[in-house]
């Protein structure tokens, strides 16, 4: 697992990426990101797999999730704020064995 922090001028970003393989117990691999946003807004986690989308109409706590996920590649997560910010923030996360 890995946790980041961003500043903005909304205030911070938190994200904790988290991944677990089949050999734990769980019926298939899987991608989870939790996030703590400042304001109201979207996350999207993106893969090979597919899509999840995340909204929140208030400051707090949301989560993403891709299932079937696959070591050595790497997927993306977008945070748009509904702060007026033109640009989402977008980060790539990197999947190891």
């Amino acid at each position: 697992s890995a946790d980041r922090k961003w500043t903005t001028s909304t205030g911070d970003i938190q994200v904790s990426v988290q991944y677990a393989d089949q050999h734990q117990g769980q019926l298939a691999s899987r991608l989870r990101v939790e996030s703590r946003i400042p304001c109201s807004g979207h996350l999207t986690l993106q893969g090979m797999a597919g899509e999840t989308k995340a909204h929140r109409d208030e400051a707090g706590c949301m989560s993403v999730e891709l299932f079937d996920v696959a070591p050595g590649q790497t997927y993306r997560l977008t945070v748009q704020l509904a702060d007026g910010a033109k640009s989402p923030l977008v980060f790539s996360i990197q999947v190891d064995a």
